[in-house]
């Protein structure tokens, strides 16, 4: 199994900052996670929308750019399920991006984007050697059951 890249640098900010922000806004403002604001039922998309307002456009995992994470007894972990091939070239985000990610069931998630500027084209965000790199941290969305019919 390989891990997503967004899930390694996740795991990598987190032994040397610590713990993410439990609400939306990550640890950069340039980049954020819009996340719905009508109620979101199980089996249906969150539209997380990327907003990057860097000069330029941002580099992201190619894969699988977001990271869901699902809350569970105080702590948010990775609900990840995209297995992705090793190597893949970053992709630019500029402007705007909807990633649509299919409830994963009742419950209380997030999304989680690592990402990066002044990248070295045609290499994996992991080994493009950025100039910056950051997180962003989408403020959580609530999955209910659907309405009875």
């Amino acid at each position: 199994m390989t891990l997503s890249l967004p899930f390694a640098l996740l795991c990598l900010s987190r032994l040397a900052f610590g713990a993410l922000p439990e609400v939306g806004g990550g640890s950069d403002p340039a980049v954020r996670i819009e996340v719905p604001t009508a109620p979101v039922h199980e089996g249906e998309a969150i539209g997380f929308v990327v907003v990057e307002g860097v000069d330029g456009a941002i580099a992201v995992d190619a894969c699988s750019p977001i990271e869901v994470e699902q809350e569970s007894g105080g702590k948010w972990l990775s609900r990840a399920v995209t297995e992705c091939e090793r190597g893949m070239p970053a992709s630019a985000i500029d402007g705007k991006l909807t990633i649509a990610v299919r409830a994963p069931g009742i419950g209380t998630y997030r999304a989680v984007l690592a990402w990066g500027t002044g990248c070295a084209p045609g290499y994996p965000l992991a080994t493009a050697t950025c100039q910056r790199l950051g997180t962003a941290v989408s403020a959580p969305v609530t999955v209910t059951a659907p309405p009875a019919k």
